[in-house]
């Protein structure tokens, strides 16, 4: 579970078509996808909350973005199987 520093925005490339669930704990976490070159708000994970959403990108990669709200804040993405 990655712990924030800062509040710089964290990108990974998911798998585009499948389910992602994010969780966590001392803080907001705000998540964001691009689209067609417009970051587009996905959700915000409440302190001591999850979301789950699915990728959806017109290639087999999409690039999800990830900002905490302060530092500290542990947050994790995985895919639900």
């Amino acid at each position: 579970m990655p712990i924030s520093t800062n509040t710089n925005t964290v990108t990974l490339k998911l798998i585009s078509g499948r389910r992602y669930v994010v969780t966590s704990n001392g803080g907001t976490l705000t998540i964001e996808t691009d689209q067609n070159a417009t970051d587009f708000e996905e959700g915000i994970v409440e302190d001591g909350g999850r979301y789950e959403f699915l990728t959806a990108s017109l290639s087999t990669v999409a690039e999800v973005k990830f900002t905490p709200s302060a530092s500290g804040v542990q947050w994790q993405c995985l895919e639900i199987k």
